[in-house]
């Protein structure tokens, strides 16, 4: 479960260059209320995921699939769940506020 109360950061790694910035607790609260309650399964997904893109929050790390794949990898509980349609897309529109909007593509 993502902590909505948790301080959270932002982690991109895109052409050399890292950048890593503190989420709003607003932007943070939006994407911890949309990760909450989605069904969670053993990782059997073939999209691509590692700390590259990834939110740290509070003690959880959860890697970012990049493209429109729509996968979230709770490192923690090593368990993948996945955001679609209207979610998917308000997330990657908080994401580019703090890092490069290619930073969100392969």
């Amino acid at each position: 479960v993502a902590n909505p109360l948790a301080r959270a950061t932002v982690h991109c790694e895109y052409n050399g260059t890292v950048t890593e910035e503190r989420l709003s607790a607003k932007d943070w609260w939006t994407i911890a209320t949309m990760f909450n309650g989605k069904p969670q399964k053993p990782d059997m997904s073939r999209c691509p995921k590692s700390e590259s893109l990834s939110i740290k929050a509070g003690r959880q790390t959860y890697y970012i699939g990049r493209d429109d794949c729509g996968l979230i990898y709770s490192v923690n509980r090593e368990k993948v769940f996945f955001l679609e349609g209207a979610e998917l897309q308000a997330m990657r529109a908080i994401l580019s506020k703090y890092i490069p909007e290619k930073g969100l593509r392969y």
